[in-house]
Parts: structure tokens; sequence; C-alpha cells
């Protein structure tokens, strides 16, 4: 959006004169033409009137347009980024009562986590190697277990509060969204989709997120359903690791989907121990 679309946006929404506004100014505008004593000229007070008149709604134009574009970033530019910034923002905010799907792969390893948006905020999760052996482990917030493949055994045990918080791969990315670390670099094709190139701040002095360099990581967005398909997060050995999103989807809290969320149901002929065995992951 140019600056000329941002005044023709606004000209729209002015009311346009009415019939008897209109015969007013003229009568109006007819009065100046009639000399009266110590008036100035016809002509000069005529170019008076009209740089009154052009002069107000010139300085309402102005310090509207100023106002918006002071507010998102300068220009018009800086709105786009903004709006671009809040859709995606708006994606990755989980609606109520669903249940989040979501998987990533890369760096040969692969992750795919579902969890219910609201409390109790149920899971469950597998990661690992793309092809290897995979831990997997379920939260239903008031417990938390692990399925051990070798022994073909749930083990389950008290979490260690009663209520998990939502969690996901995720949440630092929106975290930082929301807390406007982030700023738009442009556009990219990614596999062949367009997408918004949208950086995230790295921690500077005393802590802050609020440098922006080569370390920073980037998140590639489907310009369209504003969703992520890219995490591409710079490592300190000069690295690059680049997470694809392969599932990101929000399912219906039904009772086939429900099952999602259990070990029990992935693995019907486990047995289940009630112990407080470390997952694997904490060995």
């Amino acid at each position: 959006m140019d600056d000329l679309e941002l005044i023709t946006r606004f000209r729209s929404h002015v009311e346009p004169p009415n019939a008897r506004r209109v015969a007013r100014a003229r009568r109006t505008l007819a009065r100046e033409f009639e000399p009266g004593p110590s008036s100035p000229p016809p002509r000069a007070r005529l170019r008076l009137r009209i740089a009154a008149l052009v002069a107000a709604p010139a300085v309402a134009l102005a310090a509207a347009v100023l106002l918006v574009t002071g507010v998102f970033g300068g220009s018009a530019a800086g709105i786009a980024d903004a709006a671009i910034i809040r859709r995606v923002d708006a994606a990755l905010t989980p609606p109520p009562n669903q249940i989040f799907h979501i998987a990533v792969i890369g760096d040969g390893l692969e992750s795919q986590t579902w969890q219910l948006t609201s409390p109790p905020y149920s899971s469950l999760s597998y990661k690992g190697q793309v092809r290897g052996r995979k831990s997997e482990q379920a939260s239903s917030g008031s417990t938390i277990s692990w399925w051990d493949s070798a022994t073909n055994t749930i083990h389950q045990h008290v979490a260690p509060t009663p209520q998990q918080p939502f969690d996901d791969p995720l949440a630092q990315v929106r975290s930082e969204l929301s807390a406007g670390h982030a700023r738009m670099l442009g556009t990219a094709t990614v596999d062949g989709k367009p997408t918004y190139e949208i950086q995230f701040a790295s921690k500077g002095q005393f802590g802050r997120r609020d440098q922006f360099d080569a370390r920073s990581p980037v998140v590639y967005v489907d310009q369209t359903t504003y969703r992520p398909l890219v995490l591409s997060a710079p490592q300190h050995d000069g690295s690059t690791v680049r997470l694809h999103v392969t599932a990101f989807e929000y399912l219906p809290k039904t009772k086939a989907n429900m099952r999602l969320l259990s070990l029990s149901a992935s693995h019907p002929s486990a047995r289940v121990v009630a112990d407080r065995s470390n997952r694997p992951d904490t060995k």
C-alpha cells in the first residue's frame, strides 16, 4: 500500500457536501465579492478564503496520515509489514477446544505433537531421528507417561504440577511475535510456495531481544494461510538448521480425535505401570 492509496482511502470516508451546504458556501463566496469599508480587494479576499478552505482539510488529512504511519513504523511499507506480522500472530494463536497437530522435520530429526488447546492441555508427542528410534510421551494434565518400546510398557507417574501449560514447537515463535520482537525481511519462494520472510530479534546488550543480525532466526510463512513452512535457526558454529513444518492443523475435539492424545490408544497391547521411572530423555 503506497501513500496515494492511503490518502485515497481517507478521502473515501469524507462525506460529500449536500445541496444545502453547497448553496450556503456559494452565498458566502458571493458576499466576498461585495466591497465593504476597509476590506481587502475581492480577489485578495477570495484567495484568503480558498486558502483557508483548502488548508483545513489538508491539515486534518496530514495529521491522520501521520498518526497512522507513526503507529505502524512511519511509512506505508511499515503499515503493510505490521499487518502481515499481525496476521501471522493470529494464524499461530490456537482456537479453544481444538486439537493442535504439528509435525516438524530437519537436521536428521523429526517431531510430531498433538495437543488440546484448552485446559488440561493434554498432549502426545514423539521425537527422534528420522529413520531411527523415537521417544513417545504424553500428558493428561495430572499425569505424565512415556512408552518403552523394548518392553512395550507405558510408564505413568504424577505430573509435577496439576496442570501443564500449552506448549508446542511454535510456542517461542508466538511469544516473540506477541512481544513485538519480529520484523519483515521481504518475500521468498520456499518449496515452490510464495512466503513472507520474518526475522526475530536476538538477545543484545543486557539480555534484551533488540538485535537483528545474521544469527537471528527466521520463519518463512505461507502468503495465503500465514502459517509457517520453514524455521531457519543459525548456529554458533556458522551452520544453519532448517526445520520444515510438514503438518499444521487444528482438529475438532471429537471422541475419535481425543484418542490421538492417548498412549494407551496408540499402543493398545502395552501394559501400563504406575511408577516414578525417569523418561528416556532424562536418564
